[in-house]
């Protein structure tokens, strides 16, 4: 990490867009700057990494973004922690679809197994931890939902299908404009009333 290249790939990364057209965050961009290095051998087996707070304060981005970074390839073996600090791991998992010169091939002795293993990436590999608006896919009790949906779309009527009223059901409307007399002194009915999904609507 004395010279410079890494940090110049980093600047690129800083430049790009990840694959759904929005700018990604900086500690993925750092994640997959790192990833990257390692597999293409331009951060050799062993190498220490950065302590985290040299590497931000080099990069001038946050040091949580680093730890993350950290953090993300350790859990996937790229790196592991030592006394001397993040180390690069002698096996890195090659990138699926990313294709390594000939002359790193070869290199860092994986097993039998492993070459034979099969990578196919999904959509749900590019996700990150903690994103609004997307649960845990991979928890997600599916078997549960069914039988709920089941049970709600078992007495349906034909007219429960069209939309409603499309300033909300009367009598939560009515409800409310009770609540606000009753509680903020305000005086207004149920006509009065909106009630919406949100504050942008």
């Amino acid at each position: 990490m004395s010279d410079l290249r890494f940090l110049i790939e980093f600047q690129q990364y800083a430049a790009d867009e990840d694959r759904s057209g929005r700018s990604a965050t900086q500690q993925h961009r750092l994640y997959v700057a790192l990833r990257d290095a390692i597999l293409r051998r331009a951060l050799s087996a062993g190498a220490v990494l950065p302590g985290t707070r040299g590497l931000a304060t080099e990069l001038g981005i946050a040091r949580n973004s680093v730890i993350y970074a950290y953090e993300q390839l350790a859990a996937e073996g790229y790196v592991h922690p030592s006394r001397q600090g993040t180390v690069v791991s002698a096996v890195a998992q090659p990138v699926p679809g990313r294709r390594m010169s000939t002359s790193h091939r070869g290199e860092g002795g994986l097993s039998q197994r492993v070459r034979g293993l099969v990578f196919r990436r999904t959509p749900q590999d590019d996700l990150l931890p903690f994103r609004p608006g997307i649960p845990a896919l991979d928890a997600f009790p599916l078997p549960a939902w069914q039988r709920a949906l089941d049970r709600a779309g078992s007495g349906l009527r034909g007219d429960d299908l069209g939309y409603r009223y499309a300033m909300g059901e009367p009598e939560l409307r009515q409800a409310i404009a009770t609540y606000l007399r009753a509680a903020r002194g305000v005086r207004c009915d149920s006509d009065q009333i909106v009630v919406t999904t949100g504050t942008q609507d």
